[in-house]
């Protein structure tokens, strides 16, 4: 636990925070500076101990979280509960080699399977100077991604300058046709995707993730994310393709149908607020009719009066 968190006054004007709702700014300012989070910006946090120091809901605490990835200040993954302030060691740098050690130990804590790792090693690799001594022991995932990436692709002016061999060479446009079809399996790769829920059963990429909460809310977002978590676990197996399509497909319609018959049980509810969306058609329906009728019945008594 530290004793303090580091602000700058310029938190209140910067992009990153003018558009945060009164929540989204009290959320931001405590993932800074509370007494959970540490020198790096990226630590566990589950939601009894944000609400317990919020004084929150745990609603609450979802739909903040929802803003704050929408706004690209933090990111929370789910099933984990880890947290990444995206800035955090922009605003906050580290100063000394004790910091380096520090940062270094907690980073390993962080587990290799968790979606917030890759993000934490980019941004202790870009706001780190690598003039302070001891920033040579980061680890080795530190690297620069793009070389990374770029190897399995080759140079093109070396695989074409290559001399022939007994079995023969490939022309110029054959080895370009190569690089391009790989260049195009590389593109095609599909996004990792994160768990989320409880039990970590509902995967979804952050795009997916994001477009959801757009969609339908945070709030909304987590309650059908929880409903498909125990789904698939009471199911005992997968039986989906996409998680995204399933989720927008009938997992939301299957809260709100839950949410409507809860309101039974809630005081002070309207009469029928319980009643499925199918009842409320019936009824919509049935009532319709008899409007209908009542106003034939009028119209042909109106017309008996003026002929009689």
């Amino acid at each position: 636990m530290r004793d303090y968190g580091k602000v700058f006054s310029t938190f209140w004007t910067s992009d990153s925070t003018r558009g945060l709702s009164d929540d989204g700014k009290v959320l931001a300012l405590y993932l800074l500076t509370g007494p959970h989070s540490n020198i790096i910006g990226c630590y566990r946090l589950p939601d009894g101990y944000a609400s317990e120091d919020l004084g929150w809901t745990p609603q609450r605490v979802s739909k903040g979280f929802g803003e704050l990835f929408q706004k690209g200040f933090a990111t929370r993954e789910e099933s984990s509960k880890w947290v990444f302030v995206h800035k955090h060691l922009k605003w906050n740098p580290l100063e000394n080699p004790n910091q380096i050690t520090g940062a270094i130990k907690l980073y390993d804590q962080i587990p290799d399977t968790s979606s917030v790792k890759p993000l934490m090693a980019t941004a202790l690799q870009k706001y780190t100077s690598p003039n302070i001594k001891g920033f040579e022991t980061l680890p080795k995932p530190l690297g620069n991604p793009s070389e990374t990436l770029s190897k399995p692709l080759g140079n093109p002016s070396e695989t074409l300058s290559k001399p022939e061999t007994e079995t023969g060479s490939r022309t110029g446009s054959e080895t370009e046709t190569g690089e391009g079809e790989s260049r195009a399996r590389a593109r095609a790769t599909p996004p990792e995707k994160s768990r989320y829920g409880e039990n970590g059963n509902v995967l979804l990429t952050r795009e997916e993730h994001a477009g959801l909460c757009r969609k339908f809310t945070p709030e909304l977002t987590q309650k059908a994310i929880a409903f498909l978590d125990l789904h698939i676990g009471a199911k005992g197996r997968n039986e989906y393709k996409s998680h995204n399509l399933a989720m927008q497909k009938w997992v939301f319609d299957a809260v709100k149908e839950r949410e409507f018959r809860q309101a039974r049980a809630s005081p002070g509810a309207p009469p029928g607020a319980w009643k499925s969306t199918a009842q409320r058609r019936l009824e919509a329906n049935n009532q319709a009719a008899d409007e209908a009728e009542i106003l034939l019945f009028g119209k042909r008594a109106e017309e008996t009066n003026a002929t009689g």
